[in-house]
């Protein structure tokens, strides 16, 4: 017998995709930000040095491999995370197999590795600029205190974003198949 709700796109059954796309965007930008920030210093562009003498006295401190490690392979690595992400919330929910089983948990095991040293760093990055304890005497290095605003918060914000993902798709694969109506 037919409800009054039939053919009626809720939005708690629309709910998850948004979630989804949320979370995707939320974390693709964070990981493009900081990948932006990086990839600036390693084609030597000073965004964010406060003091670019300390700077280029650290940078050829270390040898090339060094370098290219320290700067590129992070460039790498949030472009992959942004794959991950992607993958992560253009799949279905579905049974429960083991690929989708990994993704998930790739998705919540991210999400936490990156929220948590996030949010810790952003913490302690925003501490002594909103006057919670003062700054650590000496010197404050060669980086200016928004690059750190920028590389915790978007480690954070990326947390979130695959958080979001994972916990939607999860929401999705554990109340069954989605009514047509309401897929996004």
């Amino acid at each position: 017998m037919p409800t009054p709700l039939d053919g009626v796109e809720s939005g708690a059954m629309r709910a998850p995709g948004h979630v989804r796309t949320l979370g995707a965007a939320v974390g693709t930008t964070a990981l493009t930000a900081y990948a932006a920030v990086k990839a600036s210093w390693a084609l030597g562009v000073d965004v964010g040095v406060r003091n670019a003498a300390q700077w280029h006295r650290m940078l050829d401190s270390l040898s090339d491999g060094e370098r290219l490690a320290a700067l590129w392979r992070t460039v790498g690595l949030d472009l992959l995370g942004v794959a991950l992400l992607l993958v992560l919330a253009s799949s279905r929910a579905g049974r429960a197999s083991a690929p989708a089983r990994l993704l998930r948990a790739s998705g919540w095991l991210a999400g936490a590795a990156l929220l948590l040293p996030g949010a810790a760093g952003l913490a302690v990055t925003l501490g002594p600029t909103t006057g919670l304890w003062p700054a650590a005497p000496g010197d404050p290095g060669p980086l200016a205190d928004w690059v750190f605003v920028v590389v915790y918060g978007s480690f954070a914000a990326a947390g979130a974003g695959y958080l979001l993902v994972s916990a939607s798709w999860r929401s999705r694969a554990s109340h069954g198949p989605v009514p047509e109506h309401a897929r996004s």
